[in-house]
């Protein structure tokens, strides 16, 4: 019975995992997800993959495998995940779902998932428990890493970027930081459109963080005192990868201070410099690079506090620490408040030995940034942002009811929404993975009157299309879930924005057979099965989940340590952009750090036991 059992597992798993790469309809195998585009593939080819994917399937189900309910209840998880982004990247609408061959292959897809995922799980940890266990055994690298860890890290980081710094040489400009600095140069950019200005003669807006322009501008203006424009450039793109160098082996140096053994850390280290992500956002101007640094660090200190402060005396220097990187979290993306109110909330609640000083640093914090932006800002004439960055999803479902459900509109619901988008273009604009091109119609000149009429439109749209409401949301944000859907935003190509009008003499150096090279390896390194992961975003959010659980059933106190994370991912969910890189960065650049986590919340749990 058990190998007629594992045959049907097998069966179901392999068509899980195979449909998951293909689009079923119109009586063909339409490939959707691969790096080299090709419409359709020989059926020959396919059935060999499926074939070969059903043998492993079949053995993989012969082992034995442990579970219990935290494991069922991931798989129950992650299976929702996975067929919901198979879903609605396929069909994009949960109805398509449950019709016809629709709804028998989600079945299919459902049992397949969760069987799978619920069997993996254990293997996955056995295998984390293994690299756990032991020590590398002594030999000349363990020995210089021991001797020295941080010259250790810093030298192997800086040799393996060294590279890509020559290769890109000055820095890499993806258009918003182009933007940056045309703003600060006193350029007239898109962005000044985006708001109604406190002064036309101020080209900086706060859209992108005033200190991250301030900075990049900055830097330019001193390479073209000492040197040159490129220069300039390079100052800026040598001290973010300092930066980010030296907080990527922070958090190496924090598990070794705490027994993480070298075999763990030592691989860490090899994936801090080979994987491309990381060198190819040291050289990059994206405020989200600083934002990622700022954000590592303070979620270290948050993890000191929790473990070590609770019934202690928080000292004043890590008090000013943790002061420092919430502050800058504010300053460096707009929507690090929303991090920063729930976290400090919740620190208080958790010490009471040290509520005065967490009041004190949350409240600084706080007042500081609003301060900032309410006070300061408009005294230099630098208008703020405008609430359509915090509107995305509402125009998105609203966006959609429109395209499909317009007769069901009435005319004081079509007012109230003209008022604030483009109504009339609305269906041409909506595409369900972006929201920019609806957001970007917004109407600057808007009331608060307006705006609350345009909300109660909403509201009664809600009430009549709830589903269309949902398509709306996973449309715009199932990749954030689905480690299955795969987009790649490494900026590695050049950017002319800031050269027009010989604004800035910006220009690469004659590499080019060198940066084609490393592009190639950075677009494909996503697609290498199993290392390629490390890059994904929805394996990410599923690493959070998995810990999320694993502390909540072992050691509750640490969940505090995830609200960062957390608050992560629903900004993520609010975001315009479905599965867009740099808003996900500060969690997949700490998935090392989070599996070096969980290592020491189940060493001391085995401890205990």
């Amino acid at each position: 019975m058990k190998i007629f059992r594992n045959l049907l597992l097998s069966l179901l798993s392999s068509v899980a995992l195979t449909t998951s790469f293909y689009n079923i309809y119109d009586g063909g195998l339409k490939q959707v997800k691969t790096f080299i585009k090709i419409d359709y593939l020989p059926k020959s080819v396919l059935i060999i993959a499926f074939i070969a994917i059903f043998i492993l399937m079949f053995f993989f189900y012969q082992r034995k495998s442990s579970k219990n309910t935290y494991n069922n209840l991931l798989a129950g998880l992650f299976t929702l995940f996975l067929v919901i982004g198979n879903g609605y990247e396929l069909y994009g609408s949960f109805l398509e779902l449950f019709k016809g061959y629709h709804f028998v292959l989600m079945i299919v897809n459902i049992f397949g998932y969760y069987f799978f995922i619920q069997n993996f799980i254990p293997l996955v940890k056995e295998l984390f428990l293994k690299l756990n266990d032991k020590n590398l055994k002594e030999n000349r690298i363990v020995r210089l890493f021991n001797r020295n860890p941080f010259w250790f890290c810093f030298i192997t980081i800086f040799i393996s970027w060294s590279i890509y710094y020559v290769a890109f040489y000055p820095i890499v400009l993806s258009p918003d930081p182009s933007y940056q600095i045309k703003q600060f140069l006193g350029e007239k950019t898109k962005y000044m459109d985006y708001s109604v200005l406190i002064n036309e003669n101020v080209t900086i807006t706060n859209h992108h963080p005033v200190v991250h322009t301030v900075l990049l501008g900055s830097c330019l203006k001193l390479g073209r005192y000492l040197v040159n424009d490129n220069f300039g450039l390079f100052i800026y793109s040598f001290i973010q990868g300092i930066f980010l160098a030296l907080t990527l082996i922070r958090t190496i140096l924090f598990l070794k201070k705490r027994k993480i053994n070298n075999r763990y850390l030592l691989l860490t280290l090899i994936g801090y410099a080979l994987i491309p992500i990381f060198p190819l956002y040291a050289i990059n101007a994206n405020k989200d690079v600083y934002y990622t640094i700022i954000f590592i660090n303070l979620t270290i200190c948050v993890f000191e506090f929790i473990d070590m402060y609770k019934k202690r005396a928080l000292p004043w220097l890590k008090v000013l620490e943790m002061f420092t990187f919430s502050f800058l979290l504010c300053l460096f993306r707009n929507n690090g408040i929303f991090i920063i109110i729930p976290l400090y909330l919740a620190l208080t609640i958790y010490s009471k030995t040290n509520l005065g000083k967490l009041l004190i640093t949350g409240i600084c914090t706080i007042g500081l940034y609003f301060s900032f932006t309410n006070i300061l800002l408009p005294y230099l004439g630098i208008t703020g942002t405008s609430i359509r960055e915090t509107m995305s999803l509402f125009f998105q479902q609203t966006a959609r009811e429109i395209k499909y459900y317009e007769k069901d509109i009435n005319a004081k619901d079509k007012a109230a929404i003209a008022k604030i988008i483009d109504y009339d273009n609305a269906k041409k604009n909506y595409n369900p993975v972006i929201a920019d091109p609806v957001k970007n119609t917004f109407n600057k000149y808007a009331t608060k009157e307006d705006l609350k009429n345009y909300l109660m439109a909403w509201g009664r749209g809600l009430i009549k299309h709830p589903l269309v409401y949902v398509d709306a949301t996973l449309n715009n944000t199932y990749g954030y879930l689905d480690p299955e859907e795969i987009s790649w935003y490494i900026y590695a190509n050049y950017d002319k924005r800031i050269t027009q009008n010989n604004l800035v003499d910006y220009h690469y150096n004659s590499l080019e057979s060198l940066r084609t090279l490393l592009k190639t390896y950075g677009a494909l390194f996503v697609y290498i099965p199993i290392v390629g992961l490390s890059c994904n975003i929805g394996l990410s959010t599923w690493l959070i989940i998995a810990l999320a659980l694993y502390l909540f059933r072992n050691n509750k106190k640490y969940l505090i340590f995830l609200i960062p994370y957390a608050m992560s991912i629903l900004i993520c969910f609010a975001s315009p952009v479905n599965t867009y890189f740099r808003y996900a960065m500060p969690i997949v650049f700490s998935e090392f750090f989070l599996i070096g986590i969980w290592f020491l919340v189940n060493k001391a749990k085995r401890a205990r036991e």
